[in-house]
């Protein structure tokens, strides 16, 4: 099943929802909007989903409980595409971006995945007990992962076990505008492949 969304709409919102499994689609849309836009959820699975385009491809928001297996989230950016093209003339296609809501998200694993073809990889910030493992990571260029964006990072991120390659910059972690840093032992990388 492919399913297309048009430019400034969500193609799959699923807000508020429990136990759920989509399993086996394919979403395409366009980059004006988050391709699945998960709000308020609990118990909910993405297994074998094809992710084409969206800024962000997911966009994760006060949800638990969320698994992510065998899917493919792929990006606006060629292999030939630059990061000033991309972060300052067209739109920075981010796979994955999790947003500071009330209460945070939390019990998270995505695994056996890959995420390729865009500006910035993952914004895994205001994420709480993530396992992220046994995924790809290609052809970011900007930041792969980036831990924390604009403040301090989830607690509980354990990023093992990965091939990580042609990103920019892998592991970003970022401060500015103001926020204040938590030295906090948030995030855990080990056992991964860097390319």
């Amino acid at each position: 099943l492919r399913i297309s969304g048009p430019y400034g709409a969500d193609v799959l919102r699923i807000n508020g929802v429990r136990h759920l499994v989509v399993q086996d689609v394919v979403l395409c849309g366009a980059s004006g909007s988050p391709l699945v836009n998960l709000y308020g959820a609990d118990d909910v699975a993405l297994d074998g989903v094809t992710l084409f385009g969206g800024s962000p491809g997911l966009l994760v928001k006060a949800t638990s409980n969320l698994k992510i297996v065998h899917c493919a989230f792929r990006g606006l950016a060629a292999p030939w595409s630059s990061r000033s093209s991309m972060k300052y003339r067209g739109t920075p296609s981010y796979r994955i971006i999790s947003q500071r809501n009330k209460p945070q998200s939390h019990d998270c694993e995505i695994a056996w995945s890959e995420f390729t073809d865009g500006h910035d990889g993952l914004w895994l910030r205001y994420l709480h007990n993530l396992g992220f493992h046994h995924n790809l990571v290609d052809n970011m260029n900007d930041d792969g992962i980036y831990t924390s964006a604009w403040g301090p990072p989830g607690t509980g991120l354990q990023i093992d076990q990965n091939w990580l390659s042609r990103c920019l910059t892998v592991f970003a972690f970022g401060i500015g505008r103001g926020s204040e840093s938590d030295p906090s032992d948030g995030v855990t990388i080990c056992r991964n492949v860097i390319d």
